[in-house]
């Protein structure tokens, strides 16, 4: 079974250590990622996509409430936080979870109800995992025709990996909008299990080599009408807005 995932956020080495070791005895969980900066923190998050993100209240650059409200106000993900912190009262808790904290707990005190956090979240998790999975697969049949349909209007040639590389980025890039053009290429590299240096050159000259041959289709399907080629974050983001209006996500 598929163990949920944790992201911690805390500057101090120690706690994280204890916090690792008390995590240890769940084994349907494992902790991915460790982040000590609020920033980096945000684009781990974005990349990861963990189920659970437990962290400190103070951080450096993005405190714990930035963390939280980027992702309350600003995305379609969500992951359950659990925000630990030195200074507690009720006030501040209520804050915390107005802001969109799903726990707030006493940092060093509450470890125990952590522990009982968790370990009410693990079925809770797996079954909400079950049926996004049974809904994500339909769904994902259905955007990958369309992606081939539009690609092969333009005279991407089917048999080719730059093909299988753009249908794959373009996938994931639906699901996962605010993803960088490296930790795409990581994530299809993942996939097909090269580097991520040759996923980018790949489908750059996939685009270029189809370009060349079809000026026309690229203009009459995707409207684009220039002097030269798209590189690759353009190509993929003109595909990914067709799809967007075309299923009004």
């Amino acid at each position: 079974m598929e163990k949920i995932t944790i992201i911690v956020v805390d500057q101090n080495e120690e706690f994280f250590l204890y916090l690792k070791n008390s995590i240890k005895v769940f084994r349907d969980m494992e902790i991915v990622l460790w982040a000590k900066d609020g920033k980096k923190a945000i684009d781990e998050i974005i990349c990861f996509k963990p189920d659970i993100v437990i962290l400190d209240s103070v951080l450096t650059t993005y405190d714990g409430i930035a963390i939280i409200e980027y992702f309350q106000y600003n995305r379609s993900y969500k992951p359950i936080s659990i925000c630990l912190s030195s200074i507690y009262n009720e006030k501040i808790k209520s804050m915390y979870i107005n802001r969109g904290a799903t726990y707030f707990l006493e940092k060093y005190y509450d470890i125990g109800e952590l522990r009982k956090i968790l370990k009410n979240l693990c079925q809770d998790i797996y079954n909400k995992k079950d049926s996004r999975k049974a809904n994500y697969e339909k769904e994902k049949i259905e955007l990958l025709k369309h992606i081939s349909m539009i690609l092969l209007k333009l005279g991407f040639n089917a048999r080719l990996k730059g093909y299988n590389f753009l249908r794959e980025i373009i996938l994931i890039k639906l699901k996962n909008r605010e993803m960088k053009q490296v930790q795409l290429y990581r994530e299809v590299g993942k996939i097909f299990k090269i580097a991520p240096s040759s996923v980018s050159s790949t489908i750059r000259n996939s685009i270029k080599n189809t370009y060349q041959k079809n000026k026309d289709s690229f203009f009459y399907n995707i409207c684009y009408n220039q002097n030269t080629y798209p590189n690759n974050e353009e190509f993929i983001n003109i595909i990914l807005e067709e799809m967007i209006v075309y299923y009004d996500i």
